[in-house]
């Protein structure tokens, strides 16, 4: 599961907007290089070295914080703060996942409205429901160009989520709203004694724990709950940013297609990671 290039990916934290790349260390191959930027005030960045071949943006916002104690201050210009991870409990993925009892596998609205695992779709299939979803902006040049140069602002998302399952069985699907962007719902609650994870407009799955016994209990529906141990949990966490790296994968060369350009690696992370409007309105 390393990464396959610099990835770009965007983080809210305590309010705050961020934008932030990981690149793989290229000395070292289980090592990834951070920068981690203001997504307004572009003022003076936050680097570190952090031993992983991948990290989930629970444990970015961890190493924000910790150098935002630290007094770092991104809105003003100025030299690279360093920050040195050690003193961080980071969930960092750390080797390739394993399989695991569950499986969060991320899910894709079709053309028809159907949700569909993203592995069922056709590179014919993507090419489809991209060209209907950017068909405004591909109308004419200078529309596209528009669209490229401004992708975080007005780039729709991806409507979808991630269905959980085991042994074939679907015990949670997302409903409408919602978008791949949802696995940081997943991973936020592990940071909570209770809470829930939001799956689409007026749906949410109850979780709690038992800490002393290190399990997580997901109220699938009002007679069935599930249990999974941390180690599990964390397991299936990173399964799903395993899938999600391998769509940006997948994605890049359709981008590149649909759009002429070259950066269509940085596009898919874009497309992938963005919440939905509507969303967004929802939470507001």
């Amino acid at each position: 599961m390393a990464l396959p290039k610099q990835l770009k990916r965007f983080l809210n934290h305590q309010g705050q907007s961020y934008e932030y790349t990981l690149q793989a260390d290229t000395k070292q191959s289980a090592r990834i290089q951070l920068k981690v930027l203001s997504a307004k005030a572009k003022g003076s960045p936050l680097h570190s070295q952090i031993q992983a071949i991948d990290l989930f943006p629970t444990d970015v916002a961890a190493c924000v914080e910790l150098a935002l104690n630290q007094g770092w201050q991104p809105e003003l210009a100025g030299q690279a703060f360093k920050l040195s991870p050690d003193q961080l409990s980071l969930k960092a993925v750390q080797t390739a996942p394993a399989e695991a009892n569950f499986q969060l596998v991320p899910v894709i609205e079709n053309l028809s409205g159907e949700l569909l695992f993203s592995s069922q779709l056709t590179d014919a299939d993507w090419l489809s429901l991209l060209a209907d979803q950017f068909a405004e902006w591909l109308a004419d040049p200078q529309s596209t160009e528009i669209l490229i140069q401004s992708f975080v602002e007005l780039s729709p998302g991806l409507s979808g989520g991630f269905s959980l399952l085991s042994d074939k069985q679907i015990f949670v699907q997302p409903d409408c709203c919602c978008g791949l962007w949802s696995v940081a719902d997943w991973e936020a609650v592990l940071d909570q004694d209770a809470g829930e994870i939001w799956t689409g407009h007026g749906k949410t799955v109850p979780v709690s724990f038992e800490r002393g016994l290190k399990t997580i209990c997901l109220k699938v529906n009002r007679s069935e709950s599930v249990w999974l141990s941390f180690d599990d949990y964390h397991l299936m966490l990173a399964q799903a940013h395993h899938q999600l790296h391998l769509l940006c994968q997948r994605l890049e060369p359709i981008l590149n297609q649909l759009f002429q350009t070259k950066i269509g690696h940085q596009l898919a992370q874009i497309l992938v990671f963005k919440q939905l409007e509507s969303a967004s309105a929802l939470d507001s």
